[in-house]
């Protein structure tokens, strides 16, 4: 959000109006205060500066500001507004956000990088905080692109058309796309916008370069060896450097799979990453159909045969310079000779390399930790066979990235035949099946407690109640969510959270006047979120499809065996362990139990929050523990509040027209989310019981407070210890029944 408490009077309005936006780094803050000067001097059409900075240089940036009001910064008559840096964005698309945001409607507006206009004497300043006749992006910096390679063009004070120019430029507010551009290692986000120009403009060309200082020093520097390509290139793009760089290696059968990876593979170059390539059963010489997010290069096996007839994947990824981190290959043989342990492989199933693009936004230590989660699905069943029919034909139909995932599915005693029949003819192929078959009717608090119980704490319960149904990319989501928060940074893991859910909440269930219709889309954007689709934390538990995390499920198994003993003095079954809460009334719920010990804990579960209630999983109401029989106009009314549409697969491809046009691959939904990728822990927002906001510090407050209210227990608590929690300490703490 733009601070404007700066800035000084703003120019008259009649006539033209230019708006710059300058980048700050941690490396240009020492020189800021000359910057700002050599562009206010540039121009009477300046009106406004915007600054765009992360947050800790913010009270820096504001007394340099300070200093030159005091030093006569305001008979400039320049509105000056400071941004925020957006988290997660080089500088090219931290950049163009803030243009994005830019609302007093100017003629122009000047896109700089974090030097400013220091390299460049007066006469081009000066036209580049000029009128101009065109809208195009005007500057003296640009390339072009020919035959997919960008080359440095020459420069003078004759005006050339350009494929993309790199700031500083000029550039027409309409110009200025609404949605985020793809980047790369070298120019940022700067290509892409000018293909993006390019293709909306009559003149099909993205900007247009001239330079009245006429100075040759620009291409001599920046053609003279790829060396000197990254180094210049570094003043517009400047790296996370807290990101991890890693060397994967692809292996393919065909330019078929390259394409239908090519999302993954070019978003994983653009963060720097280094890619290499192996096609092992194509001879093509080339001339493949280009994409148009990046330019993919292979090596093809069969051309290398000819060479090295002996040549092998096993021998590519033993003659490449660098050992990759990860391999990822659609092969079956074994490659593990070829590498250390410590390297990660993966074995992609063809069919699910069009959807793998959630995978870019992984860290580097997720990404080492792949194989670590395992996940085993739980489906609780008794006597609705055409409801178990369509939840484990959506199970069969979803992709699993070569996991293998144990399938278990508990029948009530009081099943029926055609449910026998349809659980004793499911076919499973991800994994081991087992079924479980109560001998004595238990109803669905035990069905559901007693159906899962983790192996280590690297395993990972999904609880699926027959009327359930899963979107085919519902495991994608789990493994994301689990590898980002379970596996990921260390800053993102965080022992509060017990879940992950794949339904999206659209009601609130456990306010005190019933239900309440909910969306967190609407409510973070009326809460001012710059990311009103983030994914946010709940302590709600959801039982219509959500992962539970090992450590909390063994304790929740704890906490109801004194819970339900009735053997503790100061709990009895009657007992209100949460108070102000619907659940309170559930008395054969075993959320009503999981709810207690969330609030005692403080615990949360991470929800999606994709546009238009687009969920995991979504329920279909159907006749049981929980609905009962009611006439068919209200079943469909109360059916609707819950019925969500669910995330499908896209396309693998999106062709264009023409053969010359580039290929642009699919993307999935899992995309839909802040700078497309899961968000920073702290960044998450989070949502209490009857869906406020709160904080984790406010939440665990709440449950020491309730805690000693309840035992009046002056003890330390300890995590995930139950005796500690309740307040037993020896046997005596406990009635014998």
């Amino acid at each position: 959000m733009a601070d404007t408490a700066l800035g000084a009077k703003l120019l008259d309005s009649g006539d033209y109006l230019v708006t710059a936006i300058l980048p700050i780094t941690a490396q240009s803050l020492s020189s800021l205060q000359d910057r700002i000067s050599t562009i206010l001097d540039s121009s009477l059409y300046l009106h406004e500066l915007c600054l765009v900075c992360d947050p800790e240089h913010q009270s820096a940036v504001r007394q340099i500001l300070y200093e030159m009001l005091s030093e006569g910064f305001s008979s400039y008559q320049v509105d000056v507004s400071i941004f925020s840096w957006p988290t997660n964005r080089e500088e090219g698309a931290a950049t163009l956000y803030v243009a994005q945001q830019i609302d007093t409607a100017p003629d122009r507006i000047l896109l700089l990088d974090s030097n400013g206009l220091e390299n460049f004497e007066s006469a081009t300043r000066s036209m580049l905080v000029g009128r101009f006749a065109t809208p195009l992006p005007v500057g003296p910096r640009g390339y072009e692109i020919h035959d997919r390679e960008p080359s440095c063009l020459a420069v003078n004070s004759t005006p050339n058309a350009a494929s993309f120019l790199v700031p500083p430029f000029s550039i027409a507010p309409l110009l200025i796309p609404p949605h985020d551009l793809s980047s790369d290692s070298i120019f940022d986000i700067w290509a892409s916008l000018g293909q993006h120009i390019s293709r909306a403009r009559y003149e099909h060309v993205g900007g247009v370069i001239v330079d009245f200082d006429e100075t040759p020093s620009w291409c001599s520097l920046v053609n003279a060896d790829p060396s000197s390509l990254q180094l210049e290139s570094a003043q517009h793009f400047a790296p996370d450097m807290n990101q991890e760089r890693a060397t994967f290696a692809v292996i393919l059968s065909s330019v078929d799979d390259l394409l239908s990876i090519a999302t993954l593979v070019c978003r994983l170059s653009s963060q720097g990453h280094q890619i290499h390539i192996l096609l092992t059963q194509e001879h093509t010489d080339g001339s493949i159909r280009p994409l148009s997010s990046c330019q993919l290069k292979a090596d093809l096996l069969p051309i290398m045969r000819l060479a090295q007839p002996h040549a092998r994947p096993e021998t590519w990824l033993s003659d490449l310079t660098i050992a990759p981190s990860v391999v990822i290959t659609v092969l079956a043989e074994d490659l593990s000779s070829s590498f250390s342990a410590d390297v990660t492989l993966i074995r992609m199933p063809r069919e699910d390399l069009p959807f793998c693009d959630w995978m870019s936004g992984l860290p580097l230590q997720a990404w080492r930790n792949w194989h670590k989660p395992q996940l085993e699905v739980s489906v609780i069943t008794n006597d609705r066979p055409e409801s178990l029919s369509r939840l484990l034909s959506s199970l069969s139909s979803s992709s699993f990235f070569g996991d293998t995932v144990n399938l278990r599915i508990n029948v009530e005693q009081t099943a029926d035949e055609e449910t026998l029949h349809v659980v004793d003819s499911y076919l499973w192929k991800h994994g081991a099946k087992m079924v479980h078959r109560r001998v004595v009717q238990g109803g669905l608090l035990p069905a559901v407690v007693e159906s899962w119980y983790p192996s280590s704490d690297d395993s990972y319960g999904l609880m699926l109640e027959d009327d359930v149904e899963l979107s085919p990319l519902f495991y994608a989501w789990i493994k994301m969510a689990l590898l980002t928060y379970r596996y990921g940074k260390p800053e993102d893991m965080s022992p509060q959270l017990f879940g992950i859910s794949l339904y999206q909440q659209k009601n609130l269930e456990l306010r005190p006047e019933g239900r309440h219709p909910f969306s967190a889309h609407k409510l973070f954007s009326a809460a001012s979120y710059p990311h009103p689709n983030s994914p946010y934390l709940s302590q709600i538990p959801c039982s219509w499809g959500a992962v539970y995390f090992p450590e909390q499920w063994r304790e929740f198994h704890d906490y109801l065996s004194v819970r339900l003993s009735a053997t503790h003095p100061k709990l009895p079954i009657d007992r209100i362990v949460a108070p102000g809460l619907r659940s309170n009334k559930w008395t054969k719920s075993w959320k009503k139990y999981f709810i207690e010990l969330v609030y005692l804990r403080g615990y949360v579960m991470l929800y999606p929050n994709f546009r238009d209630y687009v969920s995991l999983s979504t329920n279909h109401l159907e006749i049981g523990s929980h609905v009962r029989e009611m006439s068919p106009e209200a079943y469909e009314r109360k059916k609707k509040l819950y019925l969500l549409p669910l995330m499908e697969r896209p396309r693998q491809l999106v062709s264009t027209n023409s053969e010359r046009e580039p290929m642009v691959p699919a993307m999935t939904g899992l995309m839909d989310l802040p700078d497309e990728r899961m968000p920073r822990w702290d960044h998450l927002p989070l949502l209490d019981l009857l869906g406020m906001f709160a904080t984790e510090e406010i939440l665990q407050g709440r449950g020491t407070t309730r805690r000693e209210e309840l035992f009046d227990c002056e003890v330390p608590n300890r995590l995930l210890d139950i005796r500690a929690l309740l307040c037993i300490f020896n046997d005596s703490d406990v009635q014998e029944e």
